[in-house]
């Protein structure tokens, strides 16, 4: 098949799976010598998933036996480890989305097993919902907690295929499901062309695979700032280290992925707390592609030079944050800043008002309160609270309302001071020398890198983005008065 007629037929997809009856999803045959899963445990876990999807209509008779301590509860979850992801490579491919989600119903068969996919949904909501907890029974509630990594691995994407058909724009809808597998690059953004509507991102309708990978990411960010009126898509552009050769820093490479683990949540904490600034104030974004489509043209202003930054706190992806690491970081952070306001300013007052205490605990926590979504702006009190906090996490506890707050702005983050006196929390290769910018139509301040030492030509300042930041004083319109100076600037 030549590149013309693949185009065609990726084209087709999504009016194939809507006009289907209903569709069959194959998982494959069961293979007891490389899996050791026999049909009978299949048929359990298949069983289980139905029996969870009508609980509020029919009471569970008994505890299921993948939740038994038993060696055929045992076995049962071992088979349920083969279905879903990780297990199963049906999960893993990024064409199966739209195999998923289009279609009007859908029967997932894994060797003679059959289970529907309403029963699928259903039975996640069932189990991530404390709403339908009244239906179950003790022993059930008490194994749920239990085995709830065991059940993730199919409540995740599940609860992925929900979103993506109600809630996910398209930005969101890339970003959720980048870690997937695909043979071509390209396919990251074809392969769910079908879930996203015809006028949106308009560089991707021709599905042309004579085009470089990194044409067609850099086209389709452009397409998502168009198309969000904003600079969100550059939270996704700095998420991961750039894989696709050529590719300009302000696009998001689509290919880079990693396993989904404890910090895949990155890319939607920080897309959640964006929503939550206004660092250009009302400043729309003015954006144009320049250079066959290499260079992003923005205007801004330039806020400071960044002089000092910390050492970097780094956990894995399936590691455990340390509270004493996470402890020893901030204690670190926050003596570093002492000391240069000491041979600096030589006074206890924040550059852009306020006590310096109060700046830096704010600023550890991103002046956001979390409970995996934000949920409200930090406060007085919540500066007493900071303190109750490091008590806490030096006595290895993890208990305390800011302890997410803190946990999503610390590891893996670099502390920074600039050379008036900001402090911000921003990328991890943050380097003294970077710049702070906020950009019209970006709700919160980027760091940014000279392309060289004498990167301004023109009046244009040349940019390579480093990523999203937290700076402290100036996340609410506060570098963009009616005086500003706004400046051209040209990212690569």
């Amino acid at each position: 098949m030549d590149n013309l007629e693949r185009a065609s037929q990726v084209a087709l997809m999504r009016d194939i799976y809507r006009g289907c009856f209903s569709c069959i999803v194959w998982l494959g045959e069961l293979d007891e010598t490389t899996d050791n899963v026999v049909s009978q445990n299949a048929a359990a876990v298949f069983s289980f998933i139905a029996a969870v999807a009508r609980v509020s209509t029919v009471p569970l008779q008994g505890l299921p036996t993948l939740f038994q301590d038993t060696q055929e509860g045992e076995a049962v979850r071992l088979a349920f480890t083969a279905f879903a992801m990780y297990g199963n490579p049906w999960w893993s491919r990024i064409w199966t989305v739209q195999e998923a989600i289009i279609p009007k119903s859908a029967v997932f068969c894994w060797g003679p097993n059959v289970i529907t996919r309403d029963d699928i949904l259903t039975t996640s909501r069932h189990l991530r919902s404390d709403l339908m907890h009244h239906n179950f029974p003790q022993p059930f509630k008490e194994k749920r907690v239990q085995h709830y990594e065991l059940l993730r691995r199919m409540l995740y994407p599940v609860h992925g295929f929900i979103h993506s058909n109600t809630h996910d724009g398209p930005l969101d809808l890339l970003m959720r499901w980048r870690h997937r597998h695909a043979t071509d690059p390209r396919d990251k953004v074809y392969a769910l062309m079908g879930l996203i509507p015809d006028d949106v991102l308009p560089s991707a309708r021709g599905y042309d695979y004579n085009a470089p990978a990194s044409l067609l990411f850099a086209n389709v960010t452009y397409d998502l700032i168009r198309g969000e009126k904003g600079l969100r898509p550059f939270v996704g552009s700095c998420e991961m280290p750039h894989t696709t050769p050529d590719l300009p820093t302000w696009a998001i490479d689509f290919a880079s992925s990693n396993r989904v683990g404890r910090r895949q949540l990155k890319w939607w904490n920080h897309s959640h707390r964006y929503r939550e600034f206004s660092a250009c104030a009302d400043c729309t974004v003015q954006a144009s592609l320049h250079e066959d489509g290499k260079c992003l043209a923005l205007t801004g202003v330039l806020v400071d030079d960044i002089e000092l930054k910390s050492d970097l706190y780094t956990v894995p992806d399936e590691v455990d944050v340390d509270s004493r690491k996470l402890y020893s970081t901030i204690i670190g952070w926050g003596e570093l800043l002492a000391l240069w306001y000491a041979n600096h300013k030589n006074r206890s007052e924040y550059v852009a008002g306020g006590s310096l205490q109060s700046a830096f605990s704010r600023t550890c926590i991103g002046d956001l309160i979390m409970a995996e979504y934000p949920v409200e702006r930090a406060k007085p009190a919540h500066e007493r609270y900071f303190s109750k906090l490091l008590k806490s996490l030096s006595e290895g506890k993890t208990q305390g309302s800011l302890y997410e707050s803190v946990c999503g702005m610390v590891p893996n983050h670099t502390f920074f001071i600039t050379k008036q006196g900001y402090i911000g929390i921003g990328p991890p290769d943050t380097q003294p020398g970077d710049q702070v910018w906020v950009f019209d139509g970006g709700r919160v301040p980027f760091v940014a890198r000279k392309t060289e030492q004498d990167n301004v030509v023109d009046s244009i300042h040349k940019l390579h983005l480093v990523g999203d930041t937290y700076v402290h004083g100036i996340m609410d319109g506060e570098a963009v008065q009616e005086d500003r100076e706004a400046q051209t600037v040209w990212l690569y």
